[in-house]
């Protein structure tokens, strides 16, 4: 379990890097996010997951919290972790989804683009 985790944090060390919590923010709390704060925001969301993942795992290597924590309680701590990150993901979505401007899908013409891009 301990060399699983430790693999799994040296991947997501190798692959993700260090998670950048401004742009991250900056997706949530702006009405028109850009790809980089979309990005930080996914990698803040997957370091999250595999933060909570590391806890869980080696949460019951410990000999005290091994004995106190029985295998119906490590499971009810699992289903737990697992759910908050989901309303981590839900909310964050729902914060951004309602408190963006409504965009219009329609087509325009090239001067409203342009008068849109000068801004």
């Amino acid at each position: 379990m301990v060399v699983v985790t430790g693999v799994q944090v040296a991947a997501a060390v190798a692959v993700l890097g260090r998670p950048d919590f401004g742009l991250g923010a900056d997706f949530v709390l702006t009405t028109s996010p850009t790809s980089a704060s979309t990005l930080a925001a996914i990698q803040l969301i997957i370091w999250m997951m595999v933060a909570s993942t590391c806890v869980l795992t080696l949460l019951p290597v410990a000999p005290l919290i091994r004995s106190s924590l029985g295998r119906v309680r490590a499971t009810k701590i699992w289903a737990v972790a697992v759910f908050a990150t989901g309303m981590i993901v839900f909310g964050g979505g729902a914060f951004h989804h309602y408190s963006s401007q409504s965009l219009s899908m329609a087509g325009g013409s090239l001067g409203e683009a342009r008068s849109e891009l000068d801004r």
